[in-house]
């Protein structure tokens, strides 16, 4: 499921990306699954979903950048080293439409 989260355009780019094979999805290896419902446990009183974990256990075994929209729910939470998450999109950096 594509969410946007009140970034409807830069969503339907992404979207489109994915068609047209620019970018790909991958699925959680069994150990980010094992992983992501860890962090889903820790973190869902904070508003954080199964997708959102699913990112933050497969960039954090891949050390892989982030692109999201869920600024605050990645905010809220930290991976194992004590560093932010790593995003490649700042939230000051989207364009406010």
């Amino acid at each position: 499921m594509l969410r946007a989260r009140g970034h409807a355009k830069a969503g339907l780019v992404f979207g489109h990306a994915l068609v047209d094979g620019t970018h790909v999805l991958d699925r959680p290896t069994d150990a980010e699954h094992v992983r992501a419902l860890e962090f889903l446990g820790r973190y869902e009183a904070g508003g954080v979903d199964f997708a959102d974990s699913v990112v933050m256990a497969m960039a954090e075994a891949r050390q892989a950048l982030i692109l999201t929209w869920a600024f605050r729910h990645f905010r809220a939470t930290v991976p194992a080293r004590r560093r932010p998450w790593p995003l490649l999109v700042q939230e000051h950096e989207l364009l406010k439409s």
